[in-house]
């Protein structure tokens, strides 16, 4: 979905760019939230790009207007995060990943993860649930090695060499943090994602007795 399957209306789309400038002067003013809504404006105009390469689609989107995109975007999560908006890590964390899509590229990405877990710490309840989710599948995976070539974000974390042990509590405790925001309940997969790490670590404990 992007903002023109969005408008699909003239009143609708009138609204939107209505709603659209308004944050941007907010976010020229220098307020958090709104420089995130536009970062987030630019990312998802990144993303229409990445979609349209991969899907191989005629597309108007030069390299230098995907370029231009993510300058725009990184610039206005720049200035939130700066601000100590604890989303705009998170988004720029999503970003990264997107644009080294599909080179992989280790040393963006590795980086992207340092977003994530600042993020992620600093109490935004998405980051937490990414970073946990991606603890629990390096644990999920550590002996088997499926992680080799995976574009999953558990593959940065594991070749920090993390011990499975250790990746364990990490998810535990990311899930655990998650779950404590109010609109967690809302969510049952999170629920049942501790709900099977505690499976693991209990049987973990009686095969070490």
């Amino acid at each position: 979905m992007n903002e023109y399957t969005v408008c699909s209306d003239r009143s609708t789309f009138a609204k939107y760019q209505s709603d659209l400038m308004q944050s941007m002067q907010r976010a020229v003013n220098g307020d958090p939230h709104a420089q995130v809504v536009i970062g987030n404006y630019y990312a998802q105009k990144v993303r229409i790009s990445c979609e349209s390469v991969i899907e191989s689609a005629t597309t108007s989107v030069t390299k230098k207007d995907y370029m231009s995109f993510a300058l725009e975007a990184i610039k206005w999560y720049t200035l939130a995060d700066n601000q100590g908006d604890i989303e705009a890590p998170y988004r720029m964390y999503e970003l990264m990943f997107l644009m080294t899509f599909p080179n992989r590229s280790g040393d963006i990405r590795s980086q992207a993860m340092k977003f994530l877990k600042r993020s992620a710490d600093a109490g935004y309840f998405d980051a937490q649930c990414a970073l946990g989710r991606a603890y629990m599948e390096v644990y999920q995976n550590y002996d088997n090695k499926k992680l080799d070539g995976s574009d999953s974000p558990a593959l940065y974390l594991f070749v920090e060499r993390i011990s499975r042990d250790e990746s364990l509590l990490k998810a535990l405790e990311y899930l655990e943090k998650a779950m404590m925001h109010d609109h967690a309940k809302n969510y049952k997969s999170l629920e049942d994602d501790i709900r099977r790490l505690k499976v693991y670590q209990r049987v973990h404990q009686n095969n070490t007795l």
